[in-house]
């Protein structure tokens, strides 16, 4: 009987279920929490500590992640300089439709 009261964990996809790169279309549908692990599977460690605090207060969907760009998230949501660079990298990925891996061109 103890068992039934406790609650039961909420479900979540796994990440293997979300596309690299999402149509915009598809990510237009997206809660929050769908946007934020895609974040973080293409983008490990972008978003944490107070980055990741300031991101989830503003529920970012789908739409509103979309609709966002460096000035937005440095300016209106005060992530630091680095997230917000990788953040607008994504949502220029999901508009173009391909995710460009960030290299180090430097060969010395």
């Amino acid at each position: 009987m103890a068992s039934s009261l406790k609650s039961k964990p909420k479900r979540t996809e796994l990440s293997t279920q979300l596309p690299t790169i999402p149509t915009m279309q598809e990510m237009w549908t997206w809660d929050d929490e769908k946007v934020l692990r895609w974040i973080q599977r293409n983008l490990p460690g972008v978003l944490k500590g107070d980055d990741l605090d300031a991101f989830t207060k503003f529920d970012f969907t789908g739409v509103t992640f979309l609709g966002s760009d460096y000035k937005f998230f440095s300016e209106v949501c005060r992530l630091s300089p680095g997230a917000s660079l990788g953040l607008r990298g994504l949502v220029n990925a999901v508009k173009e439709g391909k995710l460009i891996p960030w290299t180090n061109s430097d060969t010395s």
